[in-house]
């Protein structure tokens, strides 16, 4: 599926359009919140990306050596926000560089260790896209699940890029409204969801 025709089929998502993140927990205490998740970080965002899909115990799958560093970008991810639906704003542009480290670890381990599979490198240095190459190529599911992550790769990549240029050639910062924002985060979550939920029926 091309990324015009998926764009258009994850229109039906809509987070928060203002600060209600704010609004809604100023008077909680998030470290309330991390004692009840008991450090289970990952699970959690899984969970509240997913609507609840993800079933199995991710700790357990990933072992010590994926686990720690998974689960350290997770808390970042609830850091800026407890749940995807009071992502707002800017606040997208972190989550997302957090998520995509936290979740390329589960690809590393699913590809590596419980298909005994290579990702090959596409160029001189590794590259996330590789991993996500990788499972394009592998075709059906697995494609479905290396273009969803691929997608939200490039609009991550799109954050990066804060000038432009002026008729009169100037650079200028980007001025990129709180609406833009939001309608990337509205893609990313579902493109978050369709590859978690695939990957997830694959790992039990």
């Amino acid at each position: 599926m091309k990324f015009t025709d998926t764009r258009s089929k994850l229109k039906e998502f809509s987070g928060a359009t203002t600060a209600e993140y704010q609004m809604q927990y100023i008077t909680a205490e998030v470290k309330d919140v991390f004692s009840q998740i008991h450090d289970q970080f990952v699970d959690y965002l899984s969970n509240d990306i997913t609507d609840n899909e993800i079933k199995s115990d991710i700790k357990d799958w990933l072992g010590n050596a994926y686990y720690k560093p998974t689960n350290g970008n997770a808390k970042e991810c609830l850091e800026i926000c407890l749940t995807v639906k009071h992502l707002y704003g800017r606040k997208i542009r972190s989550w997302t560089d957090n998520a995509l480290k936290c979740y390329d670890n589960l690809l590393l381990k699913y590809i590596q260790e419980d298909r005994m599979e290579t990702i090959e490198k596409t160029g001189r240095n590794n590259k996330e896209r590789d991993v996500y190459q990788h499972l394009i190529n592998m075709g059906g599911d697995h494609q479905e699940i290396g273009r969803c992550f691929e997608y939200i790769y490039l609009i991550r990549n799109e954050f990066q890029h804060v000038q432009v240029v002026n008729s009169n050639g100037i650079r200028m910062p980007k001025n990129v409204s709180n609406k833009k924002y939001n309608e990337s985060r509205d893609l990313i979550v579902g493109w978050f969801k369709k590859a978690l939920v695939n990957l997830n029926s694959k790992i039990k």
